[in-house]
């Protein structure tokens, strides 16, 4: 049996120790939440820096064949949107894996060549015909061959809403008139629905223009203008 003295004694004894317990986490409460925005702002201090430190650390070298030299044929471009490791590849790299994708049909009248998917295998951003090196040369980044001691030659380009490209280098020293279309017997070959069979010639004219003209296609032949032209009346 307890008395209702030590009854008493013994509840405001627990009345204050739970107050000292609530008054010592209200202040490590508090102390947590004014200690809290420096630690954070360390924090985000910390992960800049690292992040500062990961980018001065990347080089510049090719992903193709990791090396970091930059030469005359070999020098550095960022042809996509790849970034990181990724973003640079060397200049002859690139041309030698794109001739692996390139199928030519070579005639000692007309070469023609075509290059499928002509875009970034990791980004499938589309390769562009030519870059801009450092010093302001002019980069070729497509290969063709052009007629052994051809005098007069011209370089046509099938445009297309796709990736893929093909360009035509046609020999006029071989032959002065040049049948385009869809068939066999042409020349230049344009694989479209849009394309008569025997669609339009291209002639060499003697004073050293060329001449198209229309072989009465289905859809006729179009000439775009870059300049006003004057029409006799």
């Amino acid at each position: 049996m307890y008395s209702r003295r030590s009854t008493e004694s013994q509840m405001d004894y627990m009345v204050r120790m739970h107050s000292s317990a609530n008054f010592s986490f209200d202040q490590q409460k508090q102390n947590l939440s004014m200690d809290f925005p420096e630690d954070e702002g360390e924090n985000k201090k910390s992960v800049n820096n690292a992040a500062d430190s990961k980018n001065e650390s990347v080089n510049l070298n090719c992903r193709i064949c990791l090396s970091e030299e930059e030469l005359p044929d070999h020098e550095l471009i960022t042809p996509c949107k790849c970034g990181g490791s990724m973003r640079f590849i060397g200049l002859s790299c690139l041309k030698s894996w794109l001739e692996g994708k390139r199928h030519c049909k070579e005639t000692p009248i007309v070469n023609s060549y075509i290059w499928k998917n002509l875009e970034c295998e990791i980004c499938k951003s589309p390769f562009k015909d030519t870059y801009k090196s450092q010093d302001g040369r002019e980069l070729n980044l497509l290969s063709y061959i052009i007629h052994d001691n051809s005098q007069n030659h011209m370089i046509i380009e099938s445009v297309t809403q796709t990736t893929s490209k093909t360009i035509h280098v046609i020999n006029f020293d071989a032959m002065k008139s040049i049948k385009v279309g869809r068939a066999q017997i042409a020349e230049v070959r344009i694989t479209d629905i849009s394309v008569s069979r025997h669609h339009s010639n291209l002639t060499l004219c003697d004073d050293g223009t060329i001449s198209l003209t229309d072989n009465c296609s289905k859809f006729g032949t179009l000439k775009l203008l870059k300049k006003p032209l004057a029409i006799p009346c």
